[in-house]
């Protein structure tokens, strides 16, 4: 390929998959992992999990709210079984993880696609049938591109709100902490004072028989206000459990945001610059240069492009899989066979 023209027509493959020899996406890191879980124990968390404080109230539906917002792969689950042909249609989910799954089914069927084509273009095709794959191409990698727009809008305008739940999440978990900690040295000193009344009543004679009574009766008093320290100690307790569960995931959240804004910019990026290539290609390349396979297969950058290509669809392919637990196939089949 004639680098003076300012071609680059490979997909960057370092900017899209890692280098390792796993084919997984860019984003789908340590972190991503982390936010999944964390999504997903809230979205099993019960309505009526937290009760008690208007904080914890407040700082829950906050959470709630905008883990809804960002979606989870039950949700895309539920929007694949209610619509047969959801990953290849031209609207997305309204969730971020939906339109995300949605957008990576297209970057699969968009690459199944060009290296359909770029296979076409290097078996000798006349001039002007090389100069309409590449068009096509191009508009297929803009449309790509330009696909993505409102999920970038999306994962921007997320972080700062998830965060702020999160923050405030913690804010109030410290506080809880507290409360229990209130809780158990107040069921301590119930407690206490409880055998030191059954101490007390022990010692007293048959002819005390009604200070023995009062004793009883205050004891009792006791007993059931203790019984009901520990059930609110026990509650407070299982909340908090699961609630640090999830801050610990929570932990990971900024991290695996930031890993998809800029897998997101670098494939909008590497879309770009794909696209403007192959359409200044198209427009630029005389009869002669199209007709020449060899000089088309060295524009393309084939077969390293080709390889590429299938891996990037193959990286997508399996992400939509593991999302959908592998209910995807058939929408994938009818997407690949569009």
């Amino acid at each position: 390929m004639d680098r003076r023209a300012g071609f680059n027509l490979a997909v960057p493959h370092a900017a899209l998959m890692p280098g390792d020899a796993s084919e997984r996406l860019a984003f789908e890191t340590r972190a991503w992992a982390h936010l999944t879980s964390y999504l997903g124990r809230i979205e099993g968390l019960p309505r009526s999990f937290v009760s008690g404080s208007p904080a914890w109230h407040r700082a829950s539906e906050a959470m709630r709210a905008e883990a809804q917002r960002f979606g989870s792969a039950a949700q895309v689950r539920q929007w694949v079984g209610a619509r047969p042909d959801a990953l290849s249609s031209e609207s997305p989910p309204p969730t971020l993880y939906g339109g995300l799954t949605w957008w990576l089914a297209h970057v699969h069927a968009a690459a199944t696609t060009v290296t359909s084509l770029q296979g076409q273009l290097s078996q000798a095709p006349s001039a002007d049938e090389a100069r309409q794959g590449l068009r096509r191409l191009g508009s297929l990698a803009e449309r790509t591109r330009g696909q993505m727009g409102p999920l970038l809008v999306a994962v921007k305008e997320f972080k700062p709100a998830m965060l702020d739940a999160n923050r405030e999440l913690e804010r109030v978990c410290q506080d809880a902490a507290l409360a229990l900690q209130q809780l158990q040295e107040q069921s301590g000193g119930l407690q206490a004072r409880i055998q030191d009344l059954t101490q007390q009543s022990a010692k007293l004679g048959v002819f005390r028989g009604g200070k023995k009574q009062q004793l009883l009766r205050t004891t009792q008093q006791l007993q059931a206000e203790l019984a009901s320290r520990q059930a609110e100690s026990e509650r407070l307790r299982e909340q908090l459990s699961a609630l640090e569960a999830i801050l610990r995931d929570g932990a990971w959240l900024e991290a695996a945001v930031d890993d998809l804004t800029e897998f997101l910019e670098k494939s909008r990026a590497a879309w770009s610059r794909f696209g403007s290539g192959i359409q200044q290609l198209a427009a630029d390349a005389t009869q002669a240069q199209l007709a020449d396979t060899a000089w088309v297969a060295k524009a393309l950058e084939l077969p390293d492009a080709a390889a590429q290509w299938e891996a990037l669809g193959r990286a997508a392919r399996a992400f939509l899989l593991a999302a959908l637990n592998d209910d995807a196939s058939p929408h994938l089949a009818r997407m690949e066979n569009a």
